[in-house]
């Protein structure tokens, strides 16, 4: 699988980033199949508001976190 599920709506990993932002996003546990990509290198999370960055400890290789 090379993507991720975001209220029904698939979001693909490219180049090792993973581009969220600005979708309203609360709570990354709404962010089905994210901890599947241990070898992610970039997560962007810009403009989703009062966003609570927890659970990210599988994703070993993440270089780069936009929030």
């Amino acid at each position: 699988m090379s993507y991720i599920t975001y209220k029904g709506q698939r979001y693909y990993v490219k180049d090792g980033d993973l581009r969220l932002s600005s979708l309203g996003i609360s709570d990354i546990s709404e962010i089905d199949g994210l901890e599947t990509f241990t070898n992610l290198q970039g997560l962007h999370l810009r403009d989703n508001s009062k966003l609570e960055i927890k659970r990210l400890e599988k994703l070993t290789d993440l270089q780069a976190l936009l929030n």
